[in-house]
């Protein structure tokens, strides 16, 4: 196999709709798709995080994945994308606060352009559209060392 030929896989992701543009999320990481309920608000100093909800026992932080990608906070009331991240041995479920229409998507994979963020993980090809694939547990590891790394209590 060349190795053109081994970078272009084909997978199912979810295509979810974040402000102005859409991701991809691995199908295989989506737990649920969960209309607007009750969020949990609570004081914080986390800007990414903008509440908690209450899923099958587990209290699940709403993370504002469009917000960190440069788009618009969420609005209040918005649908969320249950997912599943992994960021090294640990697993976590994250709500993502979704604005329209979420779809199940096959297409080719491609790994990303040498100056991609290291958050995206690819790009995904579906009929004449290109997609990101955002790798979540990448992006929420990201958030929290920077948040760690610019917190005065854990420099000494």
């Amino acid at each position: 196999m060349s190795p053109a030929a081994a970078e272009v896989q084909l997978k199912s992701f979810v295509l979810v709709p974040l402000g102005m543009r859409k991701v991809a999320v691995a199908a295989d990481s989506v737990i649920e798709l969960v209309a607007p309920g009750r969020v949990q608000k609570f004081p914080h100093r986390t800007p990414w995080l903008s509440g908690v909800i209450m899923r099958r026992g587990r209290v699940i932080p709403i993370c504002d994945v469009g917000r960190l990608l440069g788009e618009e906070a969420s609005p209040p009331g918005s649908f969320h994308l249950i997912a599943e991240s992994q960021a090294g041995a640990r697993r976590d479920w994250y709500a993502i606060p979704v604005r329209g229409e979420c779809v199940l998507a096959a297409g080719e994979t491609t790994l990303p352009a040498s100056d991609h963020a290291e958050h995206m993980i690819g790009t995904l090809s579906v009929g004449e559209e290109q997609f990101e694939i955002l790798d979540l547990g990448m992006l929420i590891q990201q958030q929290e060392k920077e948040f760690t790394d610019a917190s005065p209590e854990t420099k000494s």
